[in-house]
C-alpha cells in the first residue's frame, strides 16, 4: 500500500485545524504576509519601470491606411516613444518598420493620444524612452509573423532596459 502525505485531503484537514483556530489562523497569515511584504523585488526592478498604460485609457490602433487595406498589405511597426512625467507622449520614432510608409506614419500619428503612468528611475518619475509593437492585421488574411519583430523588440527591450539600469546604479552612488 502506498500513502501519499501531500493528499488533498490530508492539506484540506491541516487547514482546517488551523482555520478553526481563528487566533493560529490570523498569526499564520499574518507571517506569511510580513514574509512576502520583506523580501525585496530583485535589483533592476527596483531601479528601473518602464512606463505602463495609463488605467481607464487603453492604447488605441492607429487607422489602418486605405491604400495599405485595398492592397491587402499588413505588418508590425516597432515605435519608440518618449513619455513625459505627465504621462503624455513628447516624441516618437519608428524603431522598425512594417515596410509599408503609410502604416508607419498612422502609428506615428497615433502615439500621441496615448497615455501612460510615467517610467521610474530609483521611484522617481522620469521622462522615459518606451517601445511598443503594433500589428497591421486585416480579417480573412493570415496573421503577419510576428517571430521576428518580435524578437527585435526584445532585443530594443533589453538594450534599453540595461542602459537604463546601468544610469540608475550611477544615480545612486552619487
Amino acid at each position: 500500500m502506498i500513502r501519499s502525505h501531500g493528499t488533498a485531503a490530508g492539506s484540506t484537514m491541516r487547514l482546517r485545524r488551523i482555520v478553526g483556530r481563528p487566533f493560529v489562523f490570523a498569526f499564520v497569515c499574518a507571517f506569511l504576509a510580513a514574509g512576502c511584504a520583506s523580501s525585496p523585488p530583485p535589483a533592476d526592478e527596483q531601479l528601473v519601470m518602464f512606463p505602463a498604460t495609463k488605467p481607464g485609457h487603453p492604447l488605441t490602433q492607429p487607422r489602418y491606411p486605405d491604400e495599405s487595406r485595398l492592397l491587402g498589405r499588413q505588418g508590425v511597426v516597432g515605435v519608440e516613444v518618449l513619455v513625459a512625467l505627465d504621462g503624455g507622449v513628447m516624441d516618437s520614432k519608428i524603431a522598425f518598420s512594417s515596410g509599408d510608409e503609410s502604416m508607419d506614419a498612422s502609428t506615428l500619428t497615433e502615439v500621441f493620444r496615448w497615455r501612460f503612468v510615467p517610467g521610474r528611475i530609483n521611484g522617481k518619475p522620469t521622462e522615459m524612452w518606451t517601445i511598443y509593437a503594433v500589428t497591421f492585421h486585416l480579417p480573412g488574411y493570415p496573421m503577419p509573423d510576428l517571430g521576428a519583430p518580435h524578437a527585435k523588440l526584445r532585443k530594443l527591450l533589453d538594450q534599453r532596459k540595461a542602459e537604463l539600469s546601468a544610469q540608475a546604479i550611477v544615480e545612486q552612488s552619487q
